[in-house]
């Protein structure tokens, strides 16, 4: 079936599966399935083989689910039935045939069983069959239609159709006898006597085989033939319900006339018989044919017949073709005749002696066919493979499966298979066995009806067989007749349960068994094994006498009489009695015969020793030189023990016979496998008797090493030769130096007795059922304790070392409930041991608890070994108070532990200081798992501490606290605090839905308790959606219920469970996942039986929300940037995922899979899947995971916990572990894919983050130890390895930016012709997992880059990268496969550390900005020290490359003060440039001003770039770089992507970049604003207007852009119209009008005068109702003028004045349609302030606001808390502007001329006392400012920071004005006197003092402030650099260096807020402060 087909028939079949399950399955759900049926109402009905797979299923579903809509499926099967003889089939030629069988047989004989089975309207079912099989029977068995009809449509669909009807009815029938009717019988009876009448059958027959013809070769050939033989089957079930004795008589008639003339067909006596007729007689067919007519005629024949039946069946047997060759094809009916003689004679018990007379004839005649097939047997062995022109030899092979007599042959074992060869398979051989076996069997049958009656007719025939051995020779007749007989005896005394018969028959066989010798000896001694597995106890032992004698007269007693002696006869026998007891070992099914054979066997092995050193005696030879006569026993050993349970208890004979056993395996070396010198069935065969031997001991005898052992006289001989050898041996299997002077005082005895119990012991070690309990054995025998020579000692550490081994093999077990159960019983074992009275033991049992605990340390906190500790404990208590009890001393307390009772030692004092012992150690046990047991175990763990010392209680004995570590007691109190909350309200629920279930049982109700829980939690969860900011108490009842319910319930409720586990999907918050795991938590203590389901519906709800992107897993949403200068700034934190509910998620798996990591090997896979599900393999430019800064710790929570299960050794599966450690390590890596970002939540939750990566941290740096081999692949396909964004190997990265396969198979191919042959070798050596794990289009070749990357050669140059990437180990090409131990891995972890260790820096300065260093421990120092530096930044940065671009780019970007770094990402960045398309951040590395100067050929890649920020673009036009069209274009593609407001801010920038606009890009800029915008249009042309000139009056023109601003102002002009223009017009005219005001009040005198000319020719202006704006307030439109407001401003000669405007905001885009008659003016109206300048320049104001908004942007951006005011000024014109005035505040000259007071007692005057919240709130506000003016003035340099120019705002804000000092220009001739930052006393008195909380929050905003611009230095810096062609007085001595360098670019983190830091104090209480204050006042009256 094609794969296709395959898998729909898959799909199909677990659809039925799931519904079977399901109860009451709704109709709709059946038609679905229906549907895919052939259409019964369409004529024709057409079937194609999808329909056929959905009819199958359908009729299996209506048998599997007992007859559901029966009514309905019946009658669609019933109109399906009818429809087959018209069926039109739509299938093609390799469709006709499922797995060998026609579609149609199957199809019909599934549909025609299942209406049986289930519709219950039999009749109606008869009847359309029955009608059915008349119409085909019509159709098939008319010659005529036959021959005229299609023949492919007969052959393949009609005939396979009938015979599948009649197959499916005779199924039936016989399974269910009873259920014959009329319609069957008649059709049967009709249909055969229709088909028997022969001269028709033959002519049909022919007719078949001709059409056939076509189709050669054709199973329906033989149609005929095969209908019948059916019909036939059919017709036995019926016979028993035909009472019509004359329609039986008829049928038997014509059967018996069918037989005849069938029989002489097939044995034609003229040559010239038609052909065609003969091969359609000799078929497979017409033979199976015939032999169901002999069955037929047995049943119906009558007395009257049976003579001639007899002599029919006879003949037939001995009739053949020829009588030189067999016949094997009419084998099989001679095997039927041989069985219907004896069921004939059964049923006709007078004919008997008939039947015996024709047996007789058969065996001992011997029959004709016999004779044939044994000579062709003895001949050359054909096999069907050299006889392909005997094809009916073997069609006669296939019909032995139809009437075989199934006589079962064992299957060999390992240890019976004697040769690799395949023997050829002899037809004639197997056809004469299973004509012998046939007839054997049917004279048994006889014998055994009639023996009771008649013993003499047994006694005849055994007489007779008898004397045919009397006679042997070698004639072909004579060797069937003996060996007949020889068979038949044994099968007698086989089946005959009187004992004299078999005696007789043994007796028999012992006197003819080697007397003389002959070939019938084998057969003999076989027959007797099988009376050996079926005879009586009495034969059983004469058979094992027999066998006994035989072996010993085999045995050889010289080399020199081998072929003289006596014993020369029985030799060729001792080889059949080994196989034979091999099969008795194997089959005989008696426990007890089966025990006896064990001492029976092990005296023939012992004696044969015995008779081996006597012939070496005389021989002078050695006992392993004839090694091979004991050897052959050992399989025998093998099969014996195999069967029977271990042996414990023995007599001292049997133990004996074991103790020389295994020290005569020792002295022979049989117990070493691997030498090569002998079998390794022999191997085999010690080690399963090892698994069964009782252990090695003393028996009692105290001398036995030294003096029992001299008398064993199987050794004696060879003790000296060998003693040495045996030193030597023991020596190398201990390894224990110390022990070598007790080895070399062993004797021979000790030795051999130490070597037999260290084989036995590490035999056993390795068997799955293993336990250790008994290696005390040995430590407690009394002989190994008192024997002088120190042999204890080797015992011990003997079993020490078994022990390990054992630990080892328990580790690889798999993790479930068994294994946890053995663990916990081992250390109630070693407990118990722990308090035996002989010390030394003592001490073993102490030392292998330790190893026990270093290895399973959960077994600490084990509820079950604490139990055991807590029992112990309170028993020796009790043996410490009473010594003694009416039986006297108590010595023993049963313990309910292995092994059931405790030694305890007589003396009082010895128990207390056992219990002292004892108690100490319980305490250390719960000292040591407090430090790693779960947080649920902690509160159980202090109650067994209160237990102890409870216990021990006035015992006078002192225990060390536990002493729980710092952090654990915290994350406990937390969590018991939960618990005991928790717990009153599980109680609660928990009785609620107890009363409940108790109340309805009382009731005798039937209440739906399940569909009542679930519909509260959908209840809640609806009204939760409804208000997700509402409560969740409805929440936690629901969930709570639903917990109690399925603690409740006596069965696992799937629905409540899914409902409980899924609650965080629909309501994913951190309160309700807090609920939802703390019900998770309560169920599995309360019933952990459903802890694997529980986590299974976990899991599937934890990937919903990967799928879904929640929480975690939610797509990262880039923030806006403040480069981007939009208005709309989104802060980082609203940006942030949620994934605190992640977070506790992840804390519930990680506390599960602690509890369950060592116990549940089913879990651990859960847990597995969870990650290769959830985490990617490969690195993909969309995260999986969310890489927000504030997903950091849930993040790195969640991959620490796949760390811990990868470091636990639960994951065999080595290609398994290599993958996900490959997943979470490019989860890692994913991290530092993005830009850095400083953290946007508190403190607290900064350090439990920082705390969570050290933790991590930790964890990797032990992961080296685990990292494994690698597996590769077995072939590797050069075009396979794919080039995509992603991991090294299919997604690496070539660095000369080449990905085609054709390149990378070019450099392959190379590769593959220096394939190593060491390397090659190790591709035999693939792990089995890697077999096992499925070739999807990833996993084959993401495996490779494990193989090859280029990065880790430390002398890799940077000229090598446009190489591609070559392998990393030499010679390594396509192909290579092997396992190595990989320093890519242990680079990467090297690299991820290094990462981690860089966030943990950032993350802790942030949240501890004032501390000096992060907590990194020296181990964190010690390796960046060792593994970084300069030299190994080159590799680590290529590593970083082969991971994924982003990376590299990553580390380049956090390591600034690396050169090697920075080289290395600029030519990656310009080797592969379309790596980092969609990266703004690596644009600066390829567009340098060098690159740009010399036209870099990779630069024309920033047109395919993603557009970087306006702000960045314009970089290209300023002075660094040279003109070029490309960065042109591309500044002219980004800008043009942004909306155009957006460039409000950048007007001056963008109005600089024209001087170095060469190629008119800029322009285009300008023209696509004036197009777009009229606001931001009219902002171009008022800064136009102001950098035409030089000077202030306006008559000094730019001689750069002068005229070129003019004509851009007149070509904008010229291009305006309609509304665009009248708002020009509107816009301007109101503006001048407004400037006016300065020109006319200028005349008038200062004072009263020109203050009311100002107010009149204010009153003179009209605002314009459809809308004016101020320059500076391009967002709100004038509505009003306070036309009280006018006041003109002290100046000596210019005259700026100040006016108040009514405004409304309004967004920009609608200002030029807004109508003040259709607007609201009651809602967002406002008062603005302005000042209005004439002949000031504002520029370089503006250039200070703008950076000092770009860091308010920055502040924002990441949510930090820090104040600045960026009021707003526009120049219009040369030396005239527009200045916003701050409203609510006051300059500190102001308040200090109004009164003397200080700053701080203005603000107790204003806000009330220090502590009122007044004060408090201003105090803050004033701190955030101070911080964040504090940064400006610093970066900025902006100087003449008298008190004019600070103002205090009415909230305690400080705000800085007047910027006309900055940068390298300072009041003084730039003399820079003042500090950088203004700290007065009265500044840091507001703040509490230099020492206060809040002064300390100031230093902190001031550091994290500084941390938070300085990644845009470069932004900053291009705003400044573009305004320098200005000339402005800042822009002096190298200003943008310098200003660069304040950023300091090269520092770390850390060390920038140490510079900032330092900065702080070195400028609190300047006195240059207070000078330049003092020096103010006395010039210009400035207050301080």
């Amino acid at each position: 079936m094609a794969h296709g087909y395959k898998f729909y028939e898959s799909s199909l079949s677990h659809l039925v599966d799931s519904l079977v399950q399901l109860p009451d399955v709704p109709w709709k759900q059946i038609q679905r399935i229906i549907a895919l049926c052939p259409r019964v109402d369409m004529s024709p009905c057409t079937v194609s083989l999808r329909q056929h797979i959905a009819v199958c299923a359908s009729a299996s579903y209506l048998t599997r689910s007992g007859g559901s809509h029966h009514d309905k499926l019946g009658i669609y099967f019933i109109s399906l039935v009818k429809c087959i003889p018209k069926l039109h089939w739509n299938l093609s030629k390799n469709q006709i045939k499922l797995e060998e069988e026609y579609v149609a047989f199957l199809l019909c004989s599934k549909i025609c069983n299942t209406l049986l089975q289930v519709n219950q309207n039999k009749e109606q079912v008869y009847s359309s069959l029955t009608e059915c099989i008349q119409t085909l029977l019509g159709t098939v068995l008319n010659i005529d239609l036959v021959k005229e009809g299609d023949s492919e449509k007969l052959l393949n669909f009609s005939a396979p159709s009938l015979l599948g009807l009649i197959d499916g009815m005779g199924k039936y029938l016989q399974d269910n006898p009873g259920s014959v009717c009329e319609q069957i019988i008649s059709l049967t009876t009709s249909s055969l006597l229709n088909l028997l009448r022969s001269d028709e059958f033959t002519i049909l027959a022919d007719t078949w085989l001709s059409i056939s013809r076509s189709h050669p070769p054709h199973p329906m050939e033989t149609l005929p033939h095969k209908l019948l033989n059916k019909l036939l089957q059919l017709f036995r079930t019926q016979i028993d319900s035909i009472e019509d004795k004359d329609l039986l008589l008829s049928i038997f008639t014509a059967i018996q006339a069918f037989i005849d003339v069938e029989n002489a067909r097939m044995y034609p006596k003229f040559k010239q018989q038609n052909i065609v007729s003969r091969s359609s007689c000799v078929s497979t067919a017409a033979i199976s044919a015939l032999c169901e007519c002999l069955d037929v005629t047995t049943l119906l024949i009558t007395e009257t017949f049976v003579y001639q039946h007899y002599q029919k069946l006879n003949n037939l047997f001995n009739t053949s073709v020829n009588l030189k060759t067999p016949d094997l094809l009419r084998v099989p009916l001679r095997v039927s005749c041989v069985k219907n003689i004896g069921l004939l004679t059964n049923r006709f018990p007078l004919f008997v002696d008939d039947a015996m007379e024709i047996y007789k004839q058969m065996l001992f005649g011997p029959s004709t066919n016999l004779s044939l097939l044994h000579i062709a047997s003895c001949l050359e062995p054909v096999s069907r493979s050299t006889a392909d022109h005997q094809s009916s030899n073997f069609q006669a092979i296939s019909l032995l499966r139809f009437v075989h007599t199934k006589i079962k042959v064992p299957q060999r074992t390992a240890y019976m298979r004697r040769s690799n060869r395949p023997k050829a398979e002899n037809v004639y051989t197997t056809s004469l066995d299973t004509l012998r076996k046939a007839i054997i069997s049917s004279l048994i049958s006889v014998i055994s009806a009639v023996h009771e009656t008649n013993h003499q007719l047994c006694q005849g025939f055994l007489s007779s067989a008898s004397n045919q051995l009397l006679i042997i020779g070698d004639q072909d007749n004579q060797l069937v007749i003996s060996n007949n007989a020889v068979r038949v005896l044994g099968a007698i005394a086989t089946n005959l349960s009187d004992f004299e018969t078999v005696k007789m028959v043994i007796q028999i066989f012992r006197h003819k068994i080697c007397n003389p010798p002959s070939h019938l000896d084998t057969q003999m001694i076989k027959q007797l094994g099988d009376i050996l597995l079926y005879g009586n106890d009495k034969s059983y032992s004469e058979v094992l006498s027999l066998f006994m004698h035989i072996s010993s007269k085999a045995f050889p007693e010289s080399k020199s009489n081998k072929d003289t002696s006596e014993h020369h006869g029985f030799r060729h026998c001792s080889f059949t009695v080994i196989r034979t007891l091999e099969k008795v070992c194997s089959k005989l099914d008696n426990p007890q015969r089966l025990q006896d054979l064990i001492p029976w066997l092990l005296e023939v092995f012992v004696q044969r020793s015995l008779e081996m050193q006597k012939v070496c005696e005389r021989e002078k030879s050695t006992l392993k030189d004839q090694a091979g006569n004991l050897g052959v026993l050992l399989p025998v050993f093998a099969i014996l023990m195999g069967r029977i349970k271990r042996v414990e208890t023995v007599n001292t004979r049997v133990q004996r016979l074991f103790r020389d056993f295994w020290q005569i395996c020792v002295v022979m070396n049989f117990v070493t496998r691997g030498l090569g010198q002998y079998t390794e069935e022999w191997y085999a065969g010690v080690e399963a008797v090892a698994c069964k031997t009782p252990l090695m001991s003393s028996m009692g005898a105290d001398t036995f090493l030294q003096h029992d052992l001299q008398y064993n006289s199987a050794l004696k001989l060879e003790g000296i030769a060998q003693e040495g050898e045996f030193r030597v041996a023991i020596s190398e299997h201990l390894h224990a130096p110390e022990l070598n002077a007790i080895i070399y005082r062993m004797n021979y005895g000790q030795c051999t007795f130490f070597l037999s119990a260290y084989h036995i012991e590490l035999m056993r070690v390795s068997q799955p059922n293993y336990t250790c309990y008994h290696l005390f054995h040995y430590l407690q025998d009394k002989g190994i304790q008192k024997d002088k020579s120190g042999i204890y000692s080797c015992f011990e550490h003997m079993c020490t070392h078994m022990f390990q081994l054992h630990i080892d093999h328990v580790t690889q077990q798999s993790r479930d409930e068994g294994r946890q159960a053995h663990l916990e019983n081992l250390v109630q074992f070693l407990l118990v041991k722990f308090n035996h009275c002989v010390k030394r033991i003592r001490l073993t049992a102490d030392k292998w608890l330790s190893k026990l605990i270093d290895k399973f340390n959960h077994l600490l906190w084990s509820e079950e070994v604490l139990k055991c500790l807590t029992h112990l404990t309170q028993e020796l208590v009790k043996a410490v108070k009473n010594t003694t009890s009416e039986q006297g001393i108590i010595r023993e307390v049963s313990v309910p532990y292995e092994p059931g009772t405790m030694n305890i030692a007589e003396e009082n004092q010895e128990r207390q200081n056992m219990l002292n012992d004892f108690s100490k150690r319980f305490a250390a046990i719960l000292k040591e798992s407090v430090k790693f047991a779960p947080l649920e175990k902690l509160e159980k763990l202090q109650d067994y501490e209160d237990q102890l010392k409870s216990s021990i209680k006035g015992l006078n004995i002192s225990l060390e606290d536990m002493n729980i570590p710092m952090d654990r007691k915290m994350e406990h109190k937390l969590y018991y605090n939960a618990s005991l909350n928790s717990a009153t309200n599980r109680s609660k629920f928990y009785g609620h839905i107890e009363g409940m279930k108790s109340l309805v049982t009382f009731q005798g109700a039937d209440f739906d308790f399940v569909g009542m829980v679930l519909k509260k939690m959908e209840q809640a969860l609806t009204e939760w959606k409804q208000n997700p900011t509402g409560s969740i108490e409805a929440i936690e009842a629901a969930v709570n219920h639903t917990a109690a319910f399925l603690i409740c319930e006596e069965k696992l409720n799937r629905k409540a469970l899914r409902a409980l586990c899924w609650v965080p999907v629909t309501c994913f918050t951190k309160e309700s996942v807090r609920i939802a795991a703390n019900c998770w938590e309560w169920t599995v203590s309360k019933r952990p039986e459903f802890e694997t389901q529980l986590l299974m519906e976990n899991i599937a709800a934890w990937k919903w929300t990967v799928n879904h992107r929640i929480g975690l897993f939610s797509p990262t949403v880039p923030c806006k940037r403040p480069v981007v200068t939009d208005n709309k700034l989104q802060e980082l934190s609203s940006l942030a995922p949620n994934c605190e509910p992640h977070r506790l998620w992840i804390r519930f798996l990680t506390q599960r899979f602690e509890v369950i990591k060592y116990k549940s090997a089913k879990q651990v896979e859960l847990f597995t899947s969870l990650f290769h599900t959830t985490l990617p393999l490969t690195a993909h430019n969309t995260s999986i995971l969310s890489n927000h800064v504030s997903a950091i710790g849930p993040r790195f929570e969640f991959l620490h916990l796949g760390l811990l299960l990868l470091q636990n050794d639960i994951i065999s599966n080595e290609l398994n572990q290599s993958i996900l450690r490959e997943r979470l390590y490019t989860a890692i890596l994913d991290y530092f894919c993005v830009p850095t970002q400083w953290p946007c939540y508190t403190t607290a939750e900064c350090l439990t983050d920082v705390g969570v990566l050290n933790k991590f941290w930790d964890t990797l740096f032990h992961d080296k130890k685990y990292l494994k081999s690698i597996l590769v692949p077995t072939t590797i396909s050069p075009d396979s390895i794919q080039m995509t964004n992603g991991m090294l190997g299919p997604n690496m990265y070539n660095i000369d930016g080449t990905n085609s396969p054709s390149s990378r198979s070019r450099s392959l191919s190379v590769e593959r012709s220096k394939a190593n042959s060491v390397v090659m070798k190790k591709t035999s050596k693939i792990s089995e997992g890697a077999r096992t794990m499925p070739r999807s289009s990833s996993m084959g070749v993401d495996l490779i880059k494990l193989s090859f990357h280029n990065s880790l050669s430390k002398s890799a140059s940077f000229g090598s990268l446009r190489r591609p990437v070559e392998p990393l180990i030499e010679g390594a090409g396509p192909t290579l496969m092997g396992d190595y131990k990989s320093k890519y891995h242990l680079k990467k972890r090297n690299l991820i550390l290094f990462l981690i260790h860089h966030e943990i820096e950032r993350l802790y300065t942030w949240a501890q900005p004032l501390s000096d260093s992060a907590p990194s421990d020296e181990k964190k120092t010690n390796f960046v020290y060792k593994n970084f530096s300069e030299k190994s930044w080159n590799d680590y940065m290529h590593l970083a490359w082969t991971c994924h671009p982003k990376v590299a780019l990553s580390l380049a970007l956090r390591v600034r003060s690396s050169d090697s770094i920075y080289r290395s990402i600029r030519l990656f960045v310009k080797s592969a440039p379309a790596n980092f398309y969609d990266c703004v951040e690596a644009l600066p590395f390829i567009a340098t001003p060098q690159n740009v100067k010399h036209d870099l050929p990779q630069l024309v890649h920033m047109l395919a770039w993603t557009p970087a920020s306006p702000l960045e673009v314009l970089t290209y036009f300023s002075k660094e770089y040279q003109e070029n069209p490309i960065t042109g274009m591309y500044a002219l593609q980004s800008i043009q992507s942004y909306p155009c407001e957006t460039l409000l801010f950048l007007v001056p920038q963008i109005v600089q970049a024209i001087r170095h606009d060469a190629y008119g890009y800029v322009r285009q800029i300008i023209y696509w604003i004036a197009t777009l915008s009229p606001i931001v249009t009219h902002q171009v042309i008022w800064n136009m207007k102001t950098n035409m000139f030089l000077d202030e009056e306006a008559e000094q023109i730019d001689p750069i852009i002068g005229s070129t601003l003019n004509e851009y102002i007149q070509d904008i002009k010229s291009t305006m119209s309609g509304s665009f223009l009248e708002f020009y017009n509107r816009e301007f005219d109101f503006f001048d009008s407004v400037t006016e005001v300065s020109s006319i009040i200028k005349p008038y005198p200062k004072g009263p005068e020109r203050n009311a000319e100002c107010l009149r020719a204010l009153k003179d202006i009209k605002p314009n109702r459809f809308g004016t704006y101020l320059p500076s307030n391009p967002d709100s439109v004038i509505i009003g003028i306070d036309y009280t407001s006018g006041k003109p401003m002290q100046s000596a000669a210019k005259a700026p004045f100040l006016a108040t405007f009514i405004v409304k905001d309004c967004p920009v885009t609608e200002m030029q349609s807004f109508d003040a008659k259709k607007a609201n003016l009651h809602v967002g109206v406002t008062r603005k302030s302005c000042i209005f300048k004439e002949g000031d320049d504002l520029r370089q104001d503006i250039l200070a606001l703008q950076i000092i908004e770009f860091f308010l942007k920055a502040f924002q951006s990441i949510g930090m808390e820090v104040y600045l005011k960026p009021y707003r000024v526009v120049a219009t014109a040369p030396g005239s502007g527009v200045i916003e005035v701050v409203p609510d505040s006051k300059t500190r000259d102001e308040l200090g001329k109004k009164t003397d007071e200080t700053l701080y007692h203005h603000f107790i005057k204003t806000y009330g006392d220090e502590n009122s919240v007044g004060f408090q709130n201003a105090r803050e506000n004033f701190v955030k400012s101070m911080a964040g003016y504090s940064i400006v003035t610093w970066l900025l340099q902006i100087k003449d920071r008298h008190n004019g120019n600070i103002m205090i705002s009415n909230t305690g804000h400080i705000i800085h004005i007047d910027f006309g000092f900055l940068f390298e220009s300072s009041p003084g001739g730039n003399m820079g006197f003042e500090p950088d930052i203004k700290l007065t006393e009265e500044m840091i008195q507001i703040m509490g003092g230099s020492e206060s909380a809040p002064f300390k929050r100031f230093s902190e905003l001031v550091v994290r402030g500084f941390l938070a611009v300085r990644p845009y230095c470069e932004a900053i810096c291009t705003l400044v650099s573009l305004m320098m062609g200005t000339n402005l007085p800042c822009f002096r001595d190298d200003a943008l260096r310098k200003l660069r360098n304040r950023f300091q670019p090269h520092f770390s983190d850390r060390d920038a807020a140490n510079h900032a830091k330092k900065m702080i104090r070195d400028n609190l209480l300047n006195k240059r402060t207070v000078i330049y204050d003092k020096i103010q006042y006395y010039q210009n009256e400035i207050a301080h």
